[in-house]
């Protein structure tokens, strides 16, 4: 009686023929099988796949990255994850350190949608494919009219369009596609091929009535060129309506989509107190801590220093900002430490002859808020996260988009005060610097929210949610 195969691998190998799913290279080994068998020690009931990782490894030539998908996944058992990160440092940060964490479980084939920029913050056994998304910081930190926001979306449907044609063409075939909130490629990729999804949100999360409600503000500053909220709306609703036909939208297809893009399973990487819409969001929704640099973990909270740190993050570069802000705060008794980035040169020649003003080309943003007692900041996620964790209130001074929302819950949590850079910003600067630094409240606050933070063990819990969604999806 003749045994029944167990899979097309297994049969092709004891006919002396490959499954044609194998590659030619593979096939070679394949049509050896018997010999494969005999060399190896393999039993008839070897699957092609441990015989040509068994045969590999008998050479000592097992190159995983020469093998094939379909061959990979039956040596390995593993789960084929996607992540589109967007090229940016704070989104791209996180996406990385969980990336590292999934990584050393040794349960998944991982494949790395990233800017050229961060590829070397990544393992050297991960592969990676260089972002086709490009944004041009200098044209939008300069521009705020109205064409510049749907230029933006035009510039993310583009880049949808480049990554149909990748993926065609791909080997790699994912068991699930996680993408930031704002690779809106991602999302699309996902729900074009039916491939399941996590979005992971390193910013403010919203559903289409948040934005409906909200939109107008958070999108401050492009907001300004429109003659009303009522204007912008019906802006974006004919752009909704146009990019259907032009880019083969969905019929439900909004801008807000592009702007907080949700997969089947949405992780928040934002503290629940900081989340404005937390009340809005569905089941879909965890929310969590960013995850924090180990830095962070050992951190010597006890002695804050006289000192100031200010920062803009690094899309922002603005000189007279910089120097608006040292201006004000020079006559008080405070070091202050300033993050100029490329401006760091031009900044030093200005303050070469005080001793008060430190500027850094890279500051090292954890140290200095371990010391500071007071953070001046743009409003990024991670910072406001870092500013928390070290127990260093703040005044937020956003310059675009969610960090007008950061800044709003930073102040109703009582943990710093928001400013806009009006005409009146040096006088107001100071004040709020001489209100917080003498609020005892204030402090007591932070050092509250702070102790929440690390009460979450962020690390373990995502590794639980994808080890939960991709077992249950899985079957």
């Amino acid at each position: 009686m003749s045994r029944r195969f167990k899979t097309n691998d297994e049969a092709a190998f004891i006919r002396g023929t490959a499954h044609p799913a194998i590659s030619n290279s593979d096939n070679a080994v394949a049509i050896h099988s018997c010999k494969v068998i005999e060399a190896t020690g393999l039993n008839k009931k070897s699957t092609a796949s441990e015989c040509i990782m068994a045969q590999h490894k008998k050479k000592g030539t097992c190159d995983y990255k020469l093998l094939n998908n379909h061959t990979r996944n039956a040596m390995n058992k593993k789960i084929n994850i996607l992540f589109f990160l967007f090229p940016f440092r704070g989104h791209s940060i996180q996406a990385i350190k969980i990336i590292k964490l999934l990584n050393d479980t040794d349960k998944y084939n991982i494949l790395v949608d990233i800017g050229n920029e961060y590829e070397e913050l990544l393992p050297a056994c991960i592969e990676r494919h260089r972002c086709l998304y490009k944004f041009k910081s200098n044209e939008y930190q300069q521009n705020y009219e109205k064409d510049r926001l749907i230029n933006y979306a035009e510039g993310v449907m583009n880049t949808v369009a480049e990554y149909r044609q990748w993926f065609n063409k791909s080997n790699f075939k994912p068991n699930f596609i996680c993408f930031d909130s704002l690779a809106y490629w991602g999302k699309i990729i996902s729900e074009e091929n039916d491939i399941k999804s996590i979005s992971l949100h390193t910013i403010q999360p919203f559903d289409e009535n948040a934005f409906s409600m909200d939109g107008y503000t958070y999108l401050h500053p492009y907001t300004n060129a429109f003659a009303n909220k009522k204007e912008f709306q019906r802006i974006l609703h004919i752009y909704e309506k146009i990019s259907i036909k032009k880019h083969y939208m969905k019929p439900d297809f909004k801008f807000s989509d592009v702007l907080c893009a949700k997969g089947n399973n949405n992780i928040v990487l934002v503290p629940e107190y900081i989340c404005k819409y937390r009340e809005n969001l569905n089941d879909s929704f965890k929310i969590y801590n960013p995850i924090l640099d180990n830095r962070l973990l050992d951190a010597d909270l006890t002695e804050k220093k006289q000192a100031i740190y200010i920062a803009t993050g690094s899309i922002i570069k603005d000189s007279d900002y910089l120097c608006n802000c040292i201006n004000s705060l020079i006559e008080l008794d405070f070091e202050l430490h300033v993050s100029g980035g490329e401006l760091a040169g031009e900044l030093r020649k200005i303050y070469i002859n005080n001793k008060k003003v430190h500027i850094y080309n890279f500051a090292p943003q954890i140290e200095l808020l371990k010391k500071c007692k007071l953070f001046i900041t743009h409003g990024g996620m991670n910072s406001i996260c870092e500013s928390i964790y070290c127990e260093t209130p703040m005044v937020v001074i956003p310059f675009l988009n969610d960090e007008y929302l950061n800044a709003k819950m930073v102040e109703e949590n009582g943990i710093g005060m928001i400013l806009t850079n009006n005409n009146e910003f040096e006088v107001k600067l100071l004040e709020s610097v001489i209100n917080i630094t003498n609020d005892k409240n204030v402090y007591n606050k932070i050092q509250y929210y702070s102790q929440i933070m690390k009460s979450i063990d962020t690390d373990n819990e995502v590794k639980k949610i994808f080890e939960n969604i991709t077992q249950i999806s899985m079957g």
